[in-house]
């Protein structure tokens, strides 16, 4: 009877990754029985790869690997001891039976020896040491002894112990017992040959071993010493596997180098024990050769030969080893046959020229892309390196094997290790289908610097992702991306990039990382579950890294997993990026993240929903930050900050500075928030936050919002049931057009609704459909005059009081830097002061109106009130309004009554404000988006007496302070009719009768037949004449979803006359097919020799 056991050290973590379940790292810090387990005597265990700690460490004692047993499931332990113990109790074999104890260790570093031994235990508690084995040698040495198990043992006890924890650790690579007899440590492999070999490629062949589990691959530079073998690879196909190709050096990450000679030697590994390594085999890589250009490659798995010419169907290569010969040239292209698939690497060399790419895509009949998935056995599936102008598509690619799990390894990766400049890489229409990769932490570098492994990776420099060397012209489009165990795209250093209209499904760290962006567009992507398998514990949904000018927009990131980080976007240390029209949803820790001195980023019309932790801003350190018009939705139960102001991590010297935050909504669904909405630690300066709605149960007000609101939204629903329609707002919100104006808008809001850049907006991500920029009917800008002496000024309708008003030419800033704007003053003991400005009530009329006014400036704790009246005399008519006194005297304010006139003999005055007084400023600081910038008052007129427009100057201090304004606009608020829509989309400044792009076609005749009316060579659908069975056709078209317009056919046969008259034509056909524009045609009577026609557009 056989009792075959192992004994390794803390291997009590265990854990199946299967691909498409979401698993959690097992905990590697715990020691526990593997007994309990089940199976133990059937049991071995092999070291796959070490990840060093990036899965957990023991106070900095061991370092954690991924081993797998003899059922092909993976196991979690410590193979690296840099002080103490690992130990791990197990069953006791078979008492009395004779067993052989085996390990393979090395010592790294300088200092004492290190120790692997077992001792057995009785019911006693008696041990007994039966086996040591002594490390000391930095090779990779194999201990082995046969001993007899003691009669009386009931546990048997495996040891690894360190012995100089300061200077030396001891790696372990496998650890065994079997019993002594039969011997079933496998055959050494024999007959180890060079297959086939190219520029970086050798492909290896061998004979089988019976037994054996896998093999194990070794390589060694010919100048390296004779000791100095590196892993290849470990395979797990069983002992019938009988060759590898290996395209890879992993000491180096490059590939292997052409002209070079490198040493092969293999040993074979079963259930309970390695064989000795084979003979050496050696080979020199081959030099590549320049294809001509213009030429088209094809390769076939199935039905091709390396021995063919490759250059038509018929002519097909089989594998990548011929064109790894190749550097290609302009004009050429790689076709793959569909539905075939390779477990290979293709590496790309040479490259094509600016208007005539190198193509790499696909050939063939197969719906399904062919595939190139290489197992985790090369760095990538396909790899491109000092390769430009190149375009990629149509193929799917891995490099995914359940039991082979790596650092360093991509499904595609570019980028540069000698050449400078490289340039216009396009990938398209890819499926990466699983990337199985670890982090790499323990290679000079940190989880977030991407050397784990990505999907796609296009990095600036190879050598060293430190040095910023560009990549320029890079595009990632209609890619799909699965199980990618870290990022999806890691891209760096790259000038001029769009990602757009991608999927990513399942990225274990983040579905994108970068570094140092510039110019760059990130748009109309959709992820889902970052952070899945939390291959480590500080990720975002999408991480940026430096860099500047970057837009992301339209994009959907749905789940992203970790509490620990777990933002949807990261960003640290960018500049002048454009975070705008977003869908957020249940993001584990938050939406946003800035880190670092993150500059004048700007996060507007996003909408979130469900957020687990933390807060949905997290602002560390960030300088100049614009946060305006987005929609926050937490769940019921969910309890966080909205935004929180902080210092840079670990540099408490760094804290947020100027942050703009307003027109945002804030909405809780359910349950009560504790603690600060809004929390800015000491330290943090320029915080301007005001305006802003909060809906929902909290404890605590948000006392830093200047001008904070509580009423419901009301949005138009469903809400948080993941649709992003449900945050519109119904046309019974109280927030529309309540926002503050910001300038620089963007101009759309979530929904693509224009958004007006000088009239309130509403609050929120939504501007609603419908409701239309009001129509300028008047303006003051100030510009060509001053107003120096205390005297009015009655030719402009400008009336002060005292000493205090001015008029410069040269000092604005607004109105395209006219330089002219109005400055009233306080008295010098902080008084108010009074202008007005009086317009007759005939050329303005009755209806709806906006006042709007720009502020330049007001002093700190100055204020200026604005408020509108209509004035008439005793009789109700118009009158001489150029010298009413409104105010009645020094520091008084608005009343309903004014006068009497200071003329003597007017009349008296009567008056009736009109809407409410706003008040600009009265802050401590008014240089804030508050005060400076667009304001607007919305008042009705009924058409009788005259308009007054008074301001009013004063302090909240003794001494004096002026406000500084221009552009004095009065607009009549729209209708809500098609056309009004429509004119608001294009921003017209002119009305219906206008002609906006200067073409001879009036906007209304643009409107009704479909034109541009800001563009004066698209004219829509212009009338056209055809020849009919009849006669002479006119056809011409309508808007069939708007019965507002009249179209009217004229004729005449006299330009001179001009008499037009709706004959000489008869209606022969009208086709509405259901769209926009329906079409009417038309029979011109032929009786006139001549006869001339015109289409007229009103409005009913």
């Amino acid at each position: 009877m056989r009792a075959s056991i192992l004994a390794w050290v803390v291997f009590g973590c265990l854990g199946a990754v299967a691909q498409q379940e979401r698993v959690d790292t097992p905990d590697c810090n715990s020691l526990s029985d593997y007994a309990n387990g089940g199976s133990w005597n059937e049991f071995r265990f092999e070291v796959v790869e070490r990840v060093d700690d990036a899965l957990a460490n023991d106070g900095n004692a061991f370092k954690c690997i991924r081993g797998k047993d003899f059922f092909g499931k993976e196991v979690y332990g410590y193979d690296r001891l840099d002080s103490g113990t690992a130990q791990s109790i197990i069953p006791c074999p078979e008492p009395g039976s004779q067993y052989v104890f085996s390990a393979r260790a090395r010592l790294s570093g300088a200092g004492n020896n290190g120790r692997v031994f077992v001792e057995f235990i009785n019911d006693a508690g008696v041990k007994t040491n039966a086996v040591e084995f002594i490390v000391s040698a930095a090779n990779y040495t194999d201990f082995s002894q046969t001993f007899t198990v003691p009669s009386d043992a009931v546990w048997c006890h495996v040891w690894i112990l360190q012995n100089d924890p300061q200077d030396a650790a001891m790696l372990v690579d496998s650890v065994s017992l079997k019993s002594a007899d039969p011997d079933d440590t496998p055959a050494v492999p024999t007959g180890l040959a060079i297959d086939d070999k190219s520029s970086s490629m050798v492909r290896l062949q061998w004979n089988a071993v019976a037994g054996a589990n896998g093999y194990l691959i070794e390589r060694k530079h010919d100048s390296d010493n004779s000791t100095k073998w590196r892993t290849v690879v470990r395979t797990f196909e069983g002992g019938g596997q009988t060759n590898f190709l290996d395209a890879v050096d992993t000491s180096t990450s490059k590939v292997l180098e052409p002209g070079v000679k490198y040493d092969y030697r293999i040993s074979a590994f079963g259930d309970y024990g390695n064989s000795a390594a084979s003979s050496v085999v050696s080979v020199t890589l081959d030099t590549r050769t320049d294809s001509p250009g213009g030429t088209t490659y094809y390769i076939d798995a199935t039905g091709g030969s390396d021995s063919n010419a490759g250059t038509s169907e018929g002519t097909a290569w089989q594998s990548f080893i011929p064109l790894d010969r190749l550097n290609l040239a302009a004009g050429d292209s790689v076709f793959l046959k569909r539905g075939e698939s390779w477990n290979e690497p293709m590496n790309l060399h040479g490259g094509g020229a600016a208007g005539s790419e190198v193509v790499v895509s696909s050939y063939g009949s197969s719906t399904n892309k062919p595939i190139i998935n290489v197992e985790s056995r090369a760095h990538a599936a396909i790899r491109m390196i000092d390769v430009s102008h190149v375009r990629i598509s149509d193929l799917e690619i891995a490099n995914f094997h359940p039991f082979h799990r790596k650092v360093r390894r991509y499904a595609l990766e570019a980028g540069s290790w000698q050449a400078v400049g490289v340039t216009n890489l396009h990938f398209n229409n890819l499926f990466v289908n699983g990337v199985r990769c670890v982090a790499n932490r323990g290679d000079g570098g940190s989880a977030s610097d991407g050397r784990g492994g990505a999907g796609l990776r296009v990095v600036g420099n190879i050598r060293s992702e430190d040095t910023k060397e560009m990549i320029y012209d890079v595009s990632i489009t209609d890619c799909r991306f699965e199980d990618v165990e870290m990022f999806s795209m890691h891209l760096h250093d790259i000038d001029g990039l769009v990602v757009s209209n991608n999927v990513a499904e399942r990225s274990g760290f983040c579905a994108i990382l970068t570094r140092r962006l510039f110019n760059a567009v990130i748009s109309h992507n959709r992820f889902y579950d970052g952070g899945y398998y939390e291959t480590c514990d500080d990720n975002a949904h999408i991480g940026f890294y430096g860099g500047s000018d970057v837009v992301i927009e339209h994009n959907l990131i749905d789940t992203t997993h970790n509490t620990a980080s777990g933002q949807s976007m990261n960003f640290d240390g960018t500049d002048n990026y454009t975070i705008q029209y977003n869908y957020m949803k249940d993001s584990e820790a938050g939406s946003f993240v800035l880190n670092h001195q993150a500059s004048n980023n700007v996060f507007r019309y996003n909408v979130s929903e469900g957020i687990g932790e933390t807060q949905w801003m997290r602002n560390l350190g960030a300088l100049d930050t614009h946060i305006y018009n987005n929609t926050v939705y937490l769940k019921p139960g969910q309890d966080v900050n909205f935004i929180y102001n902080g210092h840079t991590i670990n540099a408490a010297e760094d804290p947020a500075t100027n942050v703009w935050c307003h027109n945002n909504i804030f909405y809780s669904a359910g349950g009560t928030i504790t603690g600060d909405l809004i929390n800015s630690i000491p330290g943090s300066s320029g915080i301007f936050i005001s305006n802003n709605v909060y809906y929902g149960t909290f404890t605590e007000l948000p006392v830093e919002d200047g001008h904070p609101l509580y009423a419901d939204p009301q949005f138009e629903g469903p809400i948080g049931s993941g649709s992003v329609d449900g945050f519109q707002l119904l046309e019974t919100s109280p927030y529309i057009e309540s926002g503050i104006i910001i300038s620089n808008n963007g101009g759309l809001d979530y929904w693509g609704t224009p958004v007006s850049a000088t009239n309130a907006p509403s609050i929120g991500a939504h501007q609603p459909v419908g409701i239309s920029a009001p129509t300028l009917i008047w303006e003051e800008t100030f510009a060509g005059q001053t107003m120096t002496d205390p005297a009015d000024n009655p030719a402009k309708n400008i009336a002060k009081q005292y000493n205090d008003l001015w008029i410069e030419s040269n000092g604005g800033v607004t109105n395209g830097g006219d330089g002219a704007r109005a400055i009233l003053s306080t008295g010098g003991s902080g008084q108010s002061r009074d202008m007005y400005y009086i317009l007759s009530g005939d050329s303005i009329g009755a209806g709806d109106y906006e006042l709007t006014l720009e502020v330049d400036n007001i002093g700190n704790n100055g204020w200026l009130d604005v408020a509108v009246f209509d004035v008439y005399n005793g009789t109700g008519t118009s009158g001489d309004c150029v010298e009413y006194d409104f105010l009645g005297g020094q520091g008084a304010t608005f009343g309903a009554t004014m006068g009497p006139s200071p003329v003597s003999g007017a009349p008296t005055a009567k008056t009736n404000q009109l809407g409410t007084t706003l008040r600009i400023g009265g802050l401590a600081d008014n240089d804030v988006p508050s005060v400076v910038g667009m304001h607007t008052i919305p008042f009705s007129y009924d058409g009788n007496g005259d308009l007054v427009l008074a301001f009013i100057a004063g302090a909240n201090v003794s001494n004096g302070k002026s406000s500084y304004f221009d552009s004095l606009q009065i607009r009549k608020v729209s209708d809500n009719s098609a056309y009004s829509t429509w004119s608001n989309s294009y921003s017209l400044v002119y009305g219906p009768e206008g002609d906006d792009d200067v073409d001879g076609l009036n906007n209304l005749a643009e409107y009704g037949i479909g034109g541009n009316p800001t563009n004066g060579f698209v004219d829509g659908n212009l009338p056209t004449f055809g020849s009919g069975s009849a006669g002479l056709e006119y056809i011409y078209a309508y808007r069939a979803d708007d019965a507002t317009l009249d179209y009217t056919l004229e004729t005449t046969t006299n330009l001179i006359s001009n008499v037009w008259t709706n004959t000489g034509y008869n209606v022969t056909g009208t086709n509405q097919a259901g769209g926009t524009f329906g079409y009417v045609t038309n029979l011109i009577d032929s009786a006139e020799s001549k006869r001339f026609i015109r289409l007229k557009i009103e409005r009913n």
